[in-house]
């Protein structure tokens, strides 16, 4: 899976002298979620940096509910498996209608009662039937698609791992951390989204697709607008002191 809003990947553009000289492209396979299911467990979460996230098909399972809590954007794109991931992709523009597969679910929370797979099946070998649970209690699991999620990156000066959310080229901080606390505050107890509400909110990345697409119309609106009310303004001023000098 690829998404245009995305995370950047560092290649070496060149040499300056003995120096190696880093440049961050876009790296679709890098995703940043910020599309987020009406779950409490997500509600007012900062963006969330995914590597190499797939997607996830639901089947249907009675007395399961199957609730999405993260989703690729808008402009995201489905390959089937297996891929071939190159650097080359780097070098190429990266172009909206390539990825038209729209918003898809890269994370579930599954609630309900969930049923033994060897029910109305022999048991395997060596495991009694009496002993077997076939339908459990009522209970809650979160399937994401991507283990890199919870994955602490190294520092780049001395090797150390970085706090959970932490970019090391960049440094920006992804709220990875913070929705791993959501979701065990509520996996061992639900009155726990109280606290979680209130955590710490850092950044707020915009759409990088829509601030493409529109870069130049803003560019206009606080450039030349300001200009032209000023113009207008001066216009104004200099016809009503002409009047008010001539009565």
């Amino acid at each position: 899976m690829a998404d245009l809003n995305c995370g950047d990947f560092p290649v070496v553009a060149g040499n300056l002298g003995d120096q190696a000289q880093i440049r961050m492209l876009p790296w679709p396979y890098f995703p940043i979620i910020t599309n987020y299911g009406n779950h409490p467990v997500v509600k007012n979460m900062d963006a969330v940096m995914a590597r190499f996230a797939s997607t996830i098909d639901t089947v249907k399972a009675v007395g399961v509910e199957k609730i999405p809590l993260l989703m690729t954007s808008a402009n995201s794109k489905v390959m089937g498996a297996p891929v071939t991931v190159s650097f080359n992709d780097l070098q190429s523009d990266l172009m909206p209608e390539k990825f038209q597969s729209g918003p898809r679910a890269v994370g579930y929370l599954l609630e309900g009662t969930f049923t033994s797979l060897y029910k109305n099946r022999f048991p395997p070998q060596g495991f009694k039937k009496e002993n077997m649970v076939e339908d459990g209690v009522k209970n809650k699991i979160v399937v994401i698609a991507d283990g890199d999620l919870v994955r602490n990156e190294l520092s780049l000066e001395d090797g150390n791992p970085l706090p959970l959310g932490v970019e090391p080229y960049s440094q920006k901080t992804y709220a990875n951390e913070a929705l791993l606390m959501n979701l065990l505050d509520y996996l061992v107890d639900e009155d726990g989204l109280v606290e979680t509400r209130a955590k710490e909110i850092k950044i707020r990345p915009l759409d990088k697709v829509k601030v493409k697409q529109e870069r130049t119309k803003w560019q206009v609106i606080n450039l030349v607008v300001p200009i032209v009310l000023l113009v207008l303004f001066g216009i104004l001023k200099m016809i009503w002191r002409k009047r008010r000098n001539k009565y």
